[in-house]
């Protein structure tokens, strides 16, 4: 028993990637479920029909912005370190 009282635990769960498993979102690449790329550190995965229609729209590239329409063909996938 610590005489200072209860501890805490804490998980930390960390993923990883290379440019070669998450690439930058580009224009000229038709995306499919499952796919993933990079924005800075942060990774974005392609979602299921019929949203992954959008992953290869402009208009839906994923962005650091939490308010955008990107999540409708995006969802975030875990950070690269």
């Amino acid at each position: 028993n610590d005489a200072a009282g209860p501890s805490c635990r804490r998980d930390v769960r960390r993923e990883s990637c290379s440019d070669v498993d998450a690439n930058p979102w580009s224009s000229s690449v038709d995306y499919d479920t499952g796919d993933v790329v990079r924005i800075g550190a942060k990774r974005f995965k392609c979602r299921e029909w019929p949203n992954k229609l959008w992953c290869s729209k402009e208009a839906y590239q994923p962005t650091l912005e939490n308010s955008n329409i990107w999540d409708m063909a995006w969802s975030e996938d875990g950070t690269c370190i």
